[in-house]
């Protein structure tokens, strides 16, 4: 099983009186947002159908739409789960809602760069916004662990 996770781009702050929910994208969310799913469309050779399943606040609903229109996505999911969610919070999701092939999930810092730094031998200070990492993991979803993860590879806007 594959599960590749994305951190949301970049949101804007630009409206102070908007709740953190509800921010929307900026200017640079917008521009990395593609550019990271056709990254990733040219990293999958696969003709898996994957699920892709997301928190439900703005930015990450927003973020989502590229990787769903560049991917083909026809499974997809929103939940307030992955809104801010900790590692026990992500691994609940992914092994309730994950399928047994490959999985995206878009998700906030800190619980994200949090799980990375589960996988043996990977350490994040930090998994920048718009950033992806795929992990394999070999089992079933409703038994899956980051510690028993490996890393595929990771990749952000700003390393390209």
């Amino acid at each position: 099983m594959e599960v590749i996770l994305i951190r949301h781009a970049k949101s804007s702050w630009q409206d102070v009186s908007l709740l953190d929910y509800d921010r929307p994208l900026n200017s640079r969310g917008r521009r990395d947002g593609p550019i990271m799913a056709q990254l990733l469309s040219s990293k999958l050779h696969t003709d898996q159908s994957p699920r892709l399943i997301a928190s439900s606040s703005k930015r990450t609903r927003q973020t989502a739409q590229y990787f769903i229109s560049t991917l083909k996505i026809d499974d997809s999911m929103f939940t307030k789960n992955l809104y801010h969610a900790s590692i026990h919070e992500l691994q609940e999701v992914i092994q309730e809602q994950a399928t047994d092939s490959l999985n995206f999930i878009i998700a906030h810092n800190p619980g994200l760069t949090e799980a990375l730094n589960q996988v043996p031998g990977l350490r994040l200070d930090n998994l920048p916004t718009c950033g992806v990492a795929s992990l394999n993991y070999n089992g079933t979803p409703n038994t899956f662990t980051f510690e028993q993860c490996q890393l595929n590879w990771i990749n952000y806007p700003k390393a390209l």
